[in-house]
């Protein structure tokens, strides 16, 4: 249950907000975002609904997000429920669901004192915390099966919410889970409810999941109910038994078998379940008059379930669920409570005769007592704020009104404590285990924590002011032998863990780039830092670099965890200014071909597809498909010519080969080179149809000749021939195949270039062969003249990190001032550049609304620039994630 504030698993942070003189309620969005490359903050806010009133009549209670980030909740003061759907477009969210009034005399039984959204209950594969056997050694990460210890819901529907009204009206929402149409992009919600218990009145309640042994899919779900009823001061534990079947009208014929002459490939739609009624049934009742004295008061009300122990090195469910409550007192003391109950759920003891019983699927959870015991008590000398608990994680997460924040054993209520010599640790869990500290917040303000726990946004109410607090860095020397290790071994546990939870980063990029910069003049080397955070997340994600030889280009451009680690590796160590080192300009081109590859490859299935669209031909079809991806022709021409300009320089200096070098960073990678294969066969097909195309049309001035003539343009002017470069990367392909299985320690070769650009001197012979080969098939080809005149700055791949960290007023040198000048003619060059699309962006046009990326802070527009198509690679590839991996907000903010 949230509050006025809510933290969506994307990474997106809503926060309710009243005007004082008119008692307008307005919800903004906001996330975390680089303003400069390095230094993060809370990007610009901008509105959610525009006319929030129009939608809800009273003043909004909570909002909270869905588990998929797709909607957002909100419940107002009478009840009612609405669910928006939700859109970083401007003006694009819009609501899908409103619940109708309560039949109520008194608007006050029918408030909403307990709401949350339920998990779906299925195992998650997640990372173990990191161990290692002893100090000496390398940190292990392990897959593991866990489960939420929220309340959870049966995988057959989409997404289910649970909420419980003053007057014990239990309220249940549930969404198909069956395939949107064009006609219905979001499956309508449904809503069922219920009678708790008649004649008593709730003031707090939550939701859990009776644990069931052995439980499939098909089996119903068994929801806990615990509420509070302030005038008895009892607490009640309730059963809910859902009754779920199949809808009659989706309900397809037994299938006759096909017949010879019919297609196979015929499929069957998926049939849609229904929740038919909810059966309820009281468990406990337990009295709580002499834990509550009269100037006490009940503010927190949570019920988890206690069934992962990441601190025991080993991964279990437990059939027990624990009651938190938090207490406040009313007077002027301040003091607080925080008091745990066991709930235990135990087999009767029955007769051995009628042991089988338990087996048979009607009786199975029939046979089950529940209990309740008090286990924990702690007092504190501040009133508790709020309590939360990230799902999959063993942390209570307590905040007081005083600003202090305190970390809980989810177990025990022990409290956790920063690790003050993290050099010696072997078992790497929480932020604490490697000497983090928690962060004091303003006091009398909300709070929500980051989606990986790196930070803690905060709302002051009064003033509207919302903030970030990052976690405070360890005040150890983290460039000592031993310590960074374990650092960089929990950013790659949770940079893992968000991999396969699938949650944003950018509160843990934010921690890292902090964690980096901040200790700059401890590290005499940032760069070999950088190359083993990098390392060790590829270790935790079990991603070898090169390892597969016999992958495909399609299934890298769909390759998940590539994008994360080439997310990560992007963002990690720029500079002020997006200054970029080696490693991030590596993974900037590589993310950037796998656009390329991606438009490509969806250009090309649609010309084979032959399907013309507004009555244009097939010919202009192709045409206009074909341009739509010519700033990215003109991109790649552009790289051509950076890296024939930096191998004709190597080839002048040999020795500037064992140096940094961003085009062996990329040729030697096979990853990258397939991609970079790939995109120049494709475009020399590209030109190969247009040709075709361009020689059938009669219209001189028509889109097929105009767009023979830009793409002819594009690659005869560039100063290096792409027939020419094709040639020269099969042969380092070649070169690359025949020696490298020889090699010892590959994957440190792998590495070595491409993370840090750099060659080994055990790799001089295929240095050797590779610029011999150059000075064969590309040398005479090359344009001497134009290659360097040719200007590449708005690539943003020079190396600027000859530039100081911090402007001095010492005068710069010639190298510096030259790099000065190309790093001003790149941010220049960004002001106006789509990033995606690789051309100057529309202006004063309405439907171009910019974006910006809120990771790497690439710039874009929501909308296609060319109207005549309805469908291209433009509008398909990344609607709501940039390649880099970050979401895409609205460049300005709304008020």
């Amino acid at each position: 249950m949230s509050g006025a504030i809510s933290w969506s698993k994307y990474g997106f942070l809503a926060y309710l907000t009243n005007n004082k003189h008119t008692q307008e309620d307005k919800i903004f969005i906001s996330m975390l975002q680089p303003t400069d490359g390095y230094l993060w903050h809370l990007s610009p806010p901008f509105l959610l609904i525009k006319d929030l009133a129009s939608l809800v009549s009273n003043k909004v209670k909570l909002i909270s997000w869905s588990l998929n980030s797709a909607e957002i909740a909100i419940v107002d003061s009478h009840g009612q429920v609405s669910f928006i759907a939700y859109s970083p477009i401007p003006g694009a969210s819009r609501c899908i669901y409103q619940s109708s009034p309560l039949q109520s005399a008194d608007p006050a039984f029918s408030r909403v004192v307990g709401f949350e959204w339920l998990l779906p209950d299925r195992d998650q594969s997640l990372l173990h915390s990191a161990t290692r056997p002893s100090s000496d050694q390398k940190f292990t990460y392990n897959l593991h099966t866990s489960v939420p210890q929220c309340a959870t819901h049966s995988p057959l529907f989409k997404q289910v919410a649970m909420a419980l009204t003053t007057s014990g009206i239990l309220r249940l929402w549930y969404q198909p889970d069956v395939r949107p149409t064009p006609n219905s992009p979001y499956p309508k919600f449904r809503e069922l409810s219920c009678v708790i218990e008649r004649g008593v009145i709730f003031s707090h309640a939550s939701f859990g999941t009776i644990p069931i042994p052995d439980s499939t899919a098909c089996d119903p779900p068994i929801t806990l109910v615990a509420a509070y009823a302030p005038l008895l001061r009892e607490i009640r534990l309730y059963k809910v038994t859902w009754k779920i079947i199949q809808s009659s009208e989706n309900q397809q014929p037994t299938p006759k078998p096909q017949q010879p002459q019919q297609q196979p490939n015929q499929s069957m739609a998926a049939p849609e379940h229904i929740i038919k009624s909810l059966e309820v049934s009281k468990l406990v009742i337990c009295n709580i008059s002499s834990l509550i004295r009269s100037n006490f008061e009940i503010s927190q009300f949570c019920l988890l379930a206690n069934r992962w122990s990441s601190f025991s090195h080993e991964a279990h469910i437990s059939r027990q669920t624990s009651l938190i409550i938090g207490l406040n007192s009313t007077d002027s003391t301040q003091n607080s409570k925080l008091l745990r109950w066991n709930v235990k759920f135990q087999k009767h003891q029955i007769h051995p005769s009628f042991e089988t019983l338990r087996n048979v699927p009607g009786v199975m959870h029939a046979d089950q007592v529940c209990t309740m015991q008090l286990a924990d008590s702690f007092e504190f000398p501040s009133n508790i704020s709020s309590i939360h608990v990230l799902p999959f994680e063993p942390l209570l997460i307590v905040h007081f009104t005083s600003g202090h924040i305190e970390f809980r054993d989810i177990n025990s209520l022990a409290k956790l404590s920063p690790t003050e010599n993290p050099s010696g640790v072997e078992l790497v869990s929480t932020a604490l285990d490697v000497g983090f500290q928690l962060p004091s917040l303003r006091p009398d303000c909300l709070y929500y924590p980051s989606p990986n726990g790196c930070g803690f946004a905060f709302f002051d109410q009064e003033n509207g002011e919302l903030g970030f607090s990052p976690l405070i860095l360890p005040t150890v020397n983290i460039a000592e032998s031993g310590v960074f290790p374990v650092i960089a071994a929990f950013i790659a546990y949770r940079h893992g863990n968000s991999y396969f939870r699938s949650t944003s980063s950018e509160d843990l990029l934010h921690l890292s780039q902090k964690l980096l910069f901040e200790n700059s003049k401890n590290f005499p080397n940032l760069p070999k830092y950088t190359s083993f955070i990098l390392s060790e997340s590829h270790r935790a994600l079990n991603y070898v670099l090169d390892g597969n030889k016999d992958i495909t280009i399609e299934k890298l451009m769909t390759h998940t965890m590539l994008q994360k680690c080439l997310s990560l590796q992007t963002v990690l160590g720029v500079r002020p200014g997006w200054i970029r080192p080696i490693s991030s300009r590596v993974a900037h081109v590589v993310l950037n071909l796998r656009l390329l590859a991606f438009a490509i490859s969806f250009t090309l299935r649609s010309i084979q597809n032959q399907n013309p669209r507004n009555n244009v031909s097939d010919s202009e079809y192709k045409a206009i498909t074909i341009a739509s991806l010519l700033g990215m022709v003109q991109w790649f021409t552009d790289l051509l010519t950076f890296m024939t300009r930096e191998m004709v320089q190597n080839h002048n200096e040999p020795e500037l080969y064992y140096k940094p070098c961003l085009t062996l960073g990329v040729l030697m990678s096979q990853t990258a080179r397939l991609f970079f294969q790939f995109c120049l066969r494709g475009i020399r097909g590209f030109e190969q149809i247009i040709s075709r195309a361009a020689r059938n049309d009669g219209d001189v001035k028509g889109p097929v000749q105009m767009t023979f003539g830009m793409l002819r343009e594009i690659t005869g002017n560039a100063p290096v021939s792409i027939a020419a470069f094709e040639t020269f990367t099969g042969a380092v392909d070649s070169v690359i195949k025949h020696i490298y299985p020889s090699l010892q320690n590959q994957l440190g070769f792998s590495q070595a270039w491409f993370f840090q650009a750099t060659v080994s001197p055990v790799m001089k012979k295929v240095v050797e062969r590779i610029d011999a080969t150059f000075a064969q098939k590309v040398l005479p080809t090359v344009d001497h003249e134009g290659l360097y005149f040719t200007s590449t700055a708005w690539l943003g791949l020079d190396d600027l990190t000859i530039l100081p960290l911090i402007p001095t007023e010492t005068e710069l040198s010639d190298k510096q001032n030259e790099a000065l000048n190309i790093a001003i003619a790149h941010l220049e060059s960004r002001k106006g550049m789509d990033e995606i699309r690789k051309r100057v962006m529309p202006r004063n046009n309405p439907q171009a609304i910019p974006r910006i990326c809120s990771r790497c802070g690439c710039i874009s527009v929501w909308e296609i620039f060319n109207s005549q198509v309805p469908f291209i690679w433009s509008s398909a590839a990344f609607p709501k994630i940039c390649p880099c991996g970050g979401y895409w907000l609205p460049l300005k903010s709304s008020s």
